[in-house]
């Protein structure tokens, strides 16, 4: 789970999400930390419109399975949730869910220089992909969340 320590921290930026009426600007956050020894990442995001509300939140949960030498992220968003594999890079990972009959989003992620770029792309039965997300954070503090100790004081 080392690998991924460059993720932890309070993060705060913009997001873009493409519909089919146009692009979509929100303000995003992303927090990641480690809970059981550092054995599983938790991974939460948020988007904000302008009035402050939340049209999209995220959850995912990153483990890895020292006998099966592999990385696994659960995500939980918009009432769905999935697993699947999560290959890891030296700056940053990737990950695949399938979006229906023939189809997926594949999602991107690389942290370079204290900003994480995280860019999805649908790709359908014809195999073009289509960008539809494209989220752009920077890091704005450490965080002891979600490990912190709740008896702590400050």
């Amino acid at each position: 789970m080392a690998a991924l320590n460059f993720m932890d921290g309070e993060w705060v930026g913009t997001v873009e999400v493409m519909e089919r009426s146009g692009a979509i600007k929100l303000t995003q956050t992303e927090r990641s930390g480690t809970l059981l020894g550092g054995t599983i990442r938790l991974v939460e995001g948020r988007a904000f419109d302008a009035k402050g509300k939340t049209p999209f939140n995220a959850l995912a949960i990153i483990s890895y399975d020292t006998r099966r030498d592999l990385y696994s992220i659960t995500s939980h968003a918009s009432g769905f949730a999935t697993t699947t594999e999560l290959k890891v890079k030296p700056n940053g990972f990737a990950w695949e869910v399938p979006a229906g009959p023939g189809a997926k989003v594949q999602f991107e992620a690389v942290v370079k220089n204290g900003v994480w770029t995280e860019v999805g792309h649908y790709v359908g039965a014809d195999g073009k992909p289509r960008k539809t997300v494209e989220m752009r954070v920077r890091k704005l503090r450490p965080t002891e969340w979600p490990a912190g100790d709740i008896l702590k004081r400050k």
